[in-house]
């Protein structure tokens, strides 16, 4: 090939530069989606209950709830931005189904991606143009066809590496995880806006707008996710390289002193300071916090230095990958993989401080991915895990980016050697991509629902005791899994016999299925280490209650009771504890004291808590069957007054007012405007809330609308329950006969 033919192959317009740098991040992107969209059909999982599908405060965009997103650290980090940007979603997806959460994940991080091709881009420039003054790029200058080229596949194998691997399935196919993608958006943006500002000089149009918007950005990416905060440590460190803005000397052109270029940032790391203290504040709230003493000062280092083994290891290889990877008791127990990564880290940090002149990209490439992985290494350990793929997110673009520069090293520079425009080097990046998109694929299928994502956590790491306890709760959830999940809570215990909460719910799935016995032994674990646990005190009455120990089971209502007279649901147990005992008390006054200390009770857990709907309910059953119908109607006020939107209660009033014996209680008209407010909340679709305002309209005189509401019920009834059917239709031939309802006829 002669060199002018060649020389017109890299003039063409499909692999000139400008085109290259559409193309090759357009066909990553397209990629991207190809990718992730396994993560399309996924449902919620793991913590998207929670902060998703039941959180009322981004279901609606009101100022209030604004407030609330600005102000809160529900679920431990504080995290606005993200927040705001899920309640978006609901606006535009609801929150029934996930498909259009994952949609908005996949966007931003391709946004994400995008923007770190071309940041890789510019970084990888700079490179070139501190190689060229120090003399070591001499046969493709940069902006010649071969050096463009090389950075733009440079760019590109970076941009792949970062958006295409599995390690960030996590926090793209996880909708809790929105913070993640949302603040590495927002961090490459700062930092492209910084790299401008660092171009222009003192009085340059335009400098004081771009370090504005680098602050503004920067803001956003903390109101996002806190772990940026260290970011600010990262544009000085990309100051010394590759942009070469430092210098000990003042006055020289472009470049600027240690302390002046610290002083610049001062506002920065303001923001990292108050956004991280912010950060650690909302984890310890949450209770996710745990103290230096569990593993000791040289345990946290030994896990900090282990899980930067963990993100290299893990980018280099990326199998094995889990939900969660859990902190060992004693992390001395995994020496195999602690050698390894250990080894892997002191190797490369060797490497770059013997070849930190020679290379000082790696090395500035090495600091920064230390740096953006300090806020995860386990210094301020937070729950459980060791680790975590969504913690590579911010670091695993440093390593992308020493891929990206090994491919722009590797390219051809003499041009004369140059056949073809397609190099090897490029072969390696498609070959990556090849590679990368499957597994990326098969690891999104992972996060299709609970189940699937827990077992796939327990196949990766059998010893981990908060795989089964999770894979046990998402069984839990099933109507069908209570077996499953009592045998995943057991090897959860077995694993890890302090494991407090897979004890309480293999206690209290053990209580539903009815196995009081095995209930008792499992509470009976967690008082030994918590003998004053409110929560498990009344679950052992329960469970007492069901293997009918009933004075064991007051004893121990009695005993949560003395440590929490506020609480409304132990008072209640007691109140069931001693209703059941009653039941089987042959002696008749003594059957009547246990009723009324019952009712002492359950009017005790009102008091404590007058939005407790269990307790009126057993108060009321009491109530009625003694036929107390004014006090009757005064607790249901009360339930009424304190859970206005409970519509059960709200029906239930207005029945008894609408047909109790006692004309003295008996109130017609405010039983109509109850029931007519009950079925217009239901829509006039609810057979037993038809019944009573059909009671109602009959008790003010009005038979007509009596039938005609009586007759709707019962065409609803007959499709369903036959029996109910025909007892409504008995009650419409006495409105028929214009004869109100009475209780104490049909109760």
């Amino acid at each position: 090939m002669s060199e002018n033919a060649r020389t017109e192959a890299f003039r063409s317009p499909l692999l000139s530069g400008p085109r290259l740098n559409v193309l090759l991040p357009l066909a990553v992107s397209v990629l991207i989606w190809l990718a992730f969209s396994p993560s399309l059909n996924n449902g919620f999982v793991w913590d998207d209950e929670a902060a998703i599908q039941h959180n009322e405060r981004i279901k609606s965009l009101n100022w209030e709830n604004i407030r609330w997103m600005f102000t809160t650290r529900y679920t431990g980090p504080y995290q606005p931005l993200s927040w705001l940007s899920l309640a978006v979603d609901h606006e535009l997806w609801g929150s029934e189904k996930a498909r259009g959460y994952h949609f908005t994940s996949i966007a931003i991080h391709t946004v994400t991606a995008v923007a770190f091709f071309f940041l890789a881009r510019l970084l990888l420039t700079a490179a070139l143009g501190s190689q060229e003054a120090s003399g070591r790029e001499e046969k493709a200058l940069p902006g010649s066809p071969y050096s463009d080229m090389a950075t733009t596949w440079g760019a590109a194998a970076a941009m792949a590496l970062f958006a295409l691997h599995p390690l960030r399935v996590e926090s793209v196919a996880w909708a809790t995880e929105r913070r993640d993608v949302l603040s590495g958006m927002f961090f490459v943006l700062t930092i492209l806006s910084y790299l401008r500002y660092a171009r222009l000089k003192p009085g340059d149009e335009g400098r004081v707008a771009w370090y504005v918007a680098t602050l503004a950005l920067f803001l956003m990416a903390v109101l996002s996710k806190a772990t940026v905060v260290t970011l600010p440590v990262v544009l000085v460190v990309l100051d010394f390289y590759p942009l070469r803005r430092v210098s000990r000397e003042s006055g020289v052109r472009g470049t600027v002193t240690l302390d002046k270029a610290l002083f610049e940032k001062i506002p920065l790391f303001l923001l990292a300071f108050t956004f991280g203290l912010l950060a650690i504040a909302g984890q310890a709230e949450a209770g996710a916090m745990m103290g230096i003493a569990k593993h000791g000062l040289v345990g946290r280092i030994i896990v900090a230095i282990q899980g930067i083994g963990f993100y290299v290891s893990k980018t280099l290889v990326p199998i094995g990958l889990s939900p969660f990877y859990e902190l060992p008791e004693y992390p001395l127990l995994i020496i195999r993989e602690l050698t390894i990564r250990i080894a892997i880290v002191l190797g490369v940090t060797a490497l770059v401080i013997r070849k930190r002149k020679r290379l000082p990209g790696l090395a500035a490439a090495w600091l920064c991915f230390v740096i953006l992985a300090l806020p995860m290494l386990g210094f301020v350990q937070v729950g459980l895990q060791i680790a975590a793929d969504r913690y590579s997110y911010l670091p695993g673009m440093s390593l992308a980016l020493v891929f990206g520069g090994c491919i722009r090293a590797w390219w051809p520079r003499d041009q004369r050697r140059v056949d073809t425009p397609f190099q090897v080097p490029a072969a390696l990046v498609i070959l990556l991509i090849i590679v990368l998109t499957p597994l990326t694929r098969r690891q999104c299928r992972f996060w299709q629902f609970d189940i699937a994502l827990w077992m796939r956590a327990g196949g990766v790491d059998p010893r981990s005791s908060m795989a089964f306890y999770n894979l046990g709760t998402a069984w839990d959830r099933r109507f069908d899994g209570r077996g499953s999940a009592i045998a995943a809570y057991r090897w959860a215990v077995q694993l890890r016999p302090d494991h407090l909460l897979a004890w309480q719910n293999l206690g209290n799935a053990l209580l539903m299925d009815g196995k009081n016995a095995e209930a008792v032994e499992a509470y009976q674990k967690i008082l030994e280490s918590d003998p004053s646990n409110v929560d498990m005190l009344g679950n052992m009455s329960l469970a007492l209650m069901g293997m009918k120990h009933y004075d064991r089971a007051a004893e121990y209502a009695q005993k949560a009771i003395s440590v929490d007279p506020d609480s409304a649901p132990v008072r209640n147990t007691l109140g069931v504890v001693l209703l059941q005992k009653s039941r089987i008390e042959p002696d008749l006054k003594r059957r009547e004291a246990l009723l009324d200390e019952s009712i002492q009770a359950f009017r005790g857990a009102i008091q404590a808590d007058p939005k407790y709907p269990n307790t009126y309910q057993n108060l009321l059953a009491i109530l009625y069957d003694r036929r107390e119908h004014r006090e009757v109607v005064q607790v249901l006020r009360k339930a009424v007054q304190s859970m206005p939107d409970d519509l059960e209660m709200m029906n239930n009033l207005a029945y008894v007012l609408a047909t109790c014996s006692n004309d003295d209680i008996r109130n017609g008209r405010e039983a109509l405007e109850l029931a007519l407010r009950v079925c217009e909340k239901s829509r006039y679709q609810r057979v037993g809330y038809l019944d009573t305002l059909a009671a109602a309209y009959a008790e003010v005189g009005d038979f007509e609308n009596a039938v005609r509401i009586m007759e709707q019920a019962i065409e609803i009834a007959s499709q369903k329950d036959a029996v109910q059917a025909s007892r409504l239709k008995q009650r419409r031939q006495e409105y028929l006969i214009r004869r109100p309802m009475r209780l104490d006829e049909y109760n």
